[in-house]
C-alpha cells in the first residue's frame, strides 16, 4: 500500500488518481512537468519510468495540453481573419 507524498494518507486508487481527486494543484504541476520534459526531447517512456507511472498516462497527459494549444490557437487565429 502507497502513502501519499502530500498528505501522508494512505492510497487505496492509483496514485494518478488520488492526486487528481485530492491535490489537483499538485497534479497539474506534475502535468506540466511532463510537458516540459516532453518539450525537451525526452521520450514518454523516460517520463513514466521517472515518475513512477505508466505511459499511457504521460501519453494523454500530454495529447490533452496540447489538444488545448491547438484550440486556442485555432481560436486566434480566426479571430485575427474576422479583423
Amino acid at each position: 500500500m502507497r502513502v501519499c507524498n502530500f498528505c501522508g494518507k494512505f492510497i487505496l486508487t492509483s496514485n494518478n488518481q488520488h492526486l487528481a481527486i485530492a491535490h489537483p494543484r499538485e497534479w497539474n504541476k506534475i502535468k506540466k512537468e511532463w510537458i516540459l520534459l516532453k518539450n525537451d526531447g525526452i521520450s514518454a517512456q523516460k517520463i513514466a519510468d521517472k515518475y513512477e507511472t505508466n505511459t499511457t498516462t504521460v501519453g494523454r497527459a500530454i495529447k490533452d495540453s496540447y489538444g488545448v494549444f491547438n484550440k486556442l490557437q485555432r481560436h486566434k487565429n480566426s479571430e485575427i481573419k474576422s479583423i
